[in-house]
């Protein structure tokens, strides 16, 4: 598989499962394409298409229910880079005082968290040997 296959991969199954949380109103829903999800991108590891595609749910727009995804992958990988991204658009957000935004970003900041509150909505990432 070349980068471009892998991204557009990604992006289409991003799509497809943020659908599927804004029509089940669920992430539970969600979860066991968000886990097939992870089984691409670990057989992909350090391809810089992985980046690309997630970084294309923060740009675009057109992945619904974006946040909730970043959130999975957040709490699943603890990417650094992606942390460093969201901190960025954060602090855009607040110099610019817009609240709304800084908080949407702060919200997908706390999926970092070893203690997120939020991991019962994902029982995928629940299982001990993650």
């Amino acid at each position: 598989m070349n980068e471009n296959r892998i991204e557009g991969e990604l992006k289409s199954q991003f799509a497809v499962t943020g659908r599927a949380i804004l029509v089940e109103n669920s992430t539970l829903a969600a979860d066991p394409l968000l886990a097939k999800i992870s089984q691409v991108v670990d057989g992909a590891a350090n391809d810089p298409a992985i980046q690309a595609a997630i970084i294309w749910i923060l740009n675009s727009g057109e992945c619904p229910a974006g946040g909730e995804i970043l959130r999975y992958f957040a709490y699943r990988y603890r990417w650094l880079w992606l942390k460093e991204e969201i901190e960025h658009r954060r602090a855009d957000h607040k110099l610019a005082r817009d609240m709304r935004g800084e908080r949407a970003y702060e919200w997908m900041l706390e999926a970092f968290d070893d203690d997120w509150d939020d991991i019962d909505f994902y029982p995928s990432l629940q299982i001990p040997e993650r």
